[in-house]
């Protein structure tokens, strides 16, 4: 009996063991979005209704424990050893929104004077390669212009459509 109870538990360990940050936002929050660059990295957006900024803060460093955070202007960001996790209020709802960029998405794309914004520069320069000279111009799914980022290089998001067409079985072409 007492061998069964530690099997389960160290297989019950190893599973949540490999479930890392993006797998554990996935699960909890549904995908809003995909954001593709001209290398095919993605940064995935999650939703969570009707809720605060604070409140998805708390429930995904309940989840695990970012490197290094940071808050500025009602907007959160978390910084684990691959993945940026940011978040921020949906600009037309009351929704917030969680983007997960991995460690190529945030070197190509993201423009390193957000993380100065942030106080973060040099924190990104250590986990992601972020320099001073990256050319990426990327603060995130809203954009400068306070607007959805459709795409950072020549391929579409999956909310504003894709370069080929579809609908399946039966559908007319």
């Amino acid at each position: 009996m007492v061998v069964k109870r530690l099997a389960f538990l160290l297989i019950l360990f190893l599973f949540l063991a490999g479930c890392g940050i993006e797998d554990s936002i996935e699960d909890k929050y549904p995908r809003a979005d995909i954001v593709y660059d001209q290398n095919g990295n993605e940064s995935n957006v999650y939703r969570a209704f009707n809720t605060s900024v604070q409140s998805v803060s708390n429930e995904i460093r309940d989840i695990e424990e970012p490197q290094d955070m940071a808050e500025k202007d009602g907007n959160v960001m978390m910084l684990y050893d691959d993945f940026l996790v940011y978040i921020y209020p949906d600009i037309n709802n009351s929704d917030v929104l969680i983007e997960v960029s991995d460690d190529d998405f945030i070197e190509d794309n993201y423009d390193s004077d957000h993380f100065h914004k942030y106080g973060v520069f040099k924190k990104t320069k250590k986990y992601y390669g972020i320099n001073n000279m990256t050319s990426g111009k990327y603060r995130g799914y809203i954009g400068e212009s306070g607007k959805y980022v459709r795409n950072t290089g020549g391929f579409p998001s999956i909310r504003f459509g894709s370069m080929t067409r579809g609908g399946g079985p039966g559908v007319g072409k």
